[in-house]
């Protein structure tokens, strides 16, 4: 379950599920902005990425790594978790996983928020891995320079 930012025009996960939600209402007795009472949520995907980013940042790359996965598995749209899977497959010298990760980053839903530059520098990267070299979006980043700059140029490869 998601809310939208209509202002920001980006969406943001919510809850893991409508059960979730109605337990969240219920504790905040139906008035959420008046109380603002959060519920544990543990298997929510946010939460998952936000263990994982706790993890590594204290060199626990074994206990973040499935964390990350099983955030991507439960909101696959959100490209930040995929950028992060994709960093640590790199840093395990998994190269396709790493390939499969930053293609999953930037094919991911831009309303949850754009893919980060470095998902270009890994895909720039993935042109190497023989699996990936045929892909539309790895020649595109190849050939042309595809990067995330929108507007403010004359001419710009992205359009």
């Amino acid at each position: 379950m998601c809310e939208t930012y209509h202002d920001e025009w980006r969406i943001v996960p919510a809850f893991s599920s409508i059960k979730k939600f109605e337990e969240w209402l219920e504790v905040n007795d139906d008035d959420p902005h008046e109380n603002g009472i959060s519920i544990e949520d543990q298997d929510f995907a946010a939460n998952l990425f936000r263990v994982a980013r706790k993890c590594l940042s204290t060199g626990r790359l074994d206990d973040a790594l499935p964390l990350l996965q099983r955030a991507t598995e439960q909101l696959p749209e959100v490209s930040e978790y995929w950028l992060a899977l994709a960093i640590q497959y790199r840093r395990c010298k998994k190269t396709e996983a790493a390939a499969q990760a930053a293609l999953n980053a930037y094919l991911g839903n831009w309303a949850f928020g754009v893919p980060d530059n470095k998902v270009i520098h890994l895909l720039s990267q993935a042109a190497d891995v023989p699996n990936f070299q045929d892909d539309p979006v790895i020649q595109c980043i190849k050939e042309q320079g595809l990067d995330l700059s929108f507007g403010g140029t004359k001419e710009n490869n992205n359009y």
